[in-house]
């Protein structure tokens, strides 16, 4: 109550960019070329967004940057298997593609499937 979601700042980032990906395609769509980004909106855009907003936003995401909060808001996947992912990774080291997922327990190739979707 009263807090502020510390997601928020990176959906921001991403409005941004896309924002400014729109608008410069709409200058090269009309022959005036690409513009100049000043230094204080090519930071904004170029930050990464957090996790969670790449989550609800449908972006790719590193699978090695979430944690057990942010899997759990994936369809599919729950507390037991936010922690059971978390712990494999723990023991096995970063995760190189979904597939490696098939070795933590509970994980099926349907549950593969939806984190492929976020993985860049």
């Amino acid at each position: 109550m009263g807090g502020t979601d510390s997601s928020g700042g990176g959906a921001l980032a991403v409005f941004l960019a896309l924002l400014l990906c729109a608008n410069a395609l709409l200058f090269i769509r009309e022959g005036r070329g690409v513009p100049i980004l000043s230094k204080r909106t090519a930071g904004i855009a170029s930050r990464s967004p957090s996790p969670r907003a790449c989550i609800f936003w449908g972006l790719p995401v590193d699978l090695n940057r979430l944690t057990a909060e942010d899997l759990v808001l994936i369809h599919g996947i729950g507390k037991a298997r936010a922690a059971a992912i978390i712990s494999w990774k723990k023991r096995h080291g970063p995760i190189g593609r979904p597939e490696d997922l098939l070795a933590v327990p509970g994980i099926t190739p349907a549950v593969v499937k939806e984190l492929g979707r976020f993985v860049h």
